[in-house]
């Protein structure tokens, strides 16, 4: 025993190596006595037909069990999926139209004055009015519950709705987390009001303060994105885009050939040919 003791005295560096190697071959028997002992046990219960192998939960089929042996809390599957809640759903509702009309500007003028009679607002608004044909454009904002009357009345004012989609975000889950961070932010800033309170050198309270404004700017940017996503669930954004030409509006002709959109086509050419030809005339002279 002294010869040990001398020799672990004279080599304490291999000593703690051949201790760590030795704590690590226990941690790996041990490991492997676990997985065998819980394999016999899995076999035993599913030779006693208490369970069956199942690779889709940890290879135990709880289906199987009895009712009585099922785990508390947990409810039978009855096959059908659960459906989440969409009664309380915030949606960000969103239109776009293109609209064939006799006149941009009486047609964005009677468009405004509908918006604003029905509880909304215009966001933006251009009318553009070059030789030939005008064009024009118009987003504004309504009740999200008057989006399909206000689209009605749009179309109602037109020659032709050429295009019109219709679509919705669902920012239900974004608005709990952000009214999550908001309560996070709003008890970080009581937490240091009452620090401020305690305090009573300069330097805690000049430090307490400093925290409570930064946290205090980050409330205010939370409450923010609250009131936004508020005010974009409860009002439904219409972006129109109008013009006397249908070419102006993207809009693609169905038929193979049309002699009046072809004769405009070769209009527009012939005047841009004619202002290029008379520009050079001009420099040449």
């Amino acid at each position: 025993m002294k010869k040990i003791i001398d020799w672990i005295n004279s080599n304490k560096f291999i000593t703690f190596i051949l201790l760590i190697i030795g704590i690590f071959l226990l941690g790996s028997l041990f490991t492997v006595f676990s997985f065998f002992g819980t394999a016999r046990r899995v076999a035993e219960s599913s030779l006693m037909g208490d369970v069956s192998y199942s690779p889709s939960l940890h290879g135990v089929n709880l289906e199987s069990r009895s009712p009585v042996e099922r785990q508390p809390g947990i409810p039978p599957f009855d096959g059908v999926t659960p459906q989440p809640e969409v009664g309380d759903r915030m949606t960000a509702r969103k239109a776009t139209q293109s609209l064939l009309v006799r006149d941009v500007k009486e047609s964005t003028d009677a468009i405004e004055r509908y918006v604003v009679s029905e509880g909304g607002y215009v966001v933006h608004k251009r009318v553009n009015q070059p030789e030939g044909s005008s064009s024009g454009y118009i987003s504004v904002r309504v009740p999200t519950e008057k989006l399909e009357s206000t689209l009605e009345f749009f179309a109602d004012e037109a020659v032709r709705v050429v295009q019109e989609t219709v679509s919705g975000e669902d920012i239900t889950d974004r608005y709990e987390d952000t009214q999550a961070q908001l309560e996070v932010l709003e008890r970080t800033k009581a937490i240091f009001e009452g620090l401020l309170e305690q305090a009573t050198e300069f330097d805690e309270i000049l430090r307490a303060q400093q925290e409570i404004l930064k946290v205090q700017r980050q409330i205010d940017d939370v409450k923010g994105r609250i009131e936004y996503m508020e005010g974009i669930a409860k009002t439904a954004l219409i972006e129109v885009n109008l013009s006397t030409d249908e070419l102006e509006l993207g809009y693609a002709p169905e038929g193979a050939w049309r002699p009046t959109v072809v004769f405009r086509r070769a209009v527009r050419s012939l005047v841009g040919t004619g202002r290029k030809i008379g520009g050079l005339v001009i420099w040449a002279g």
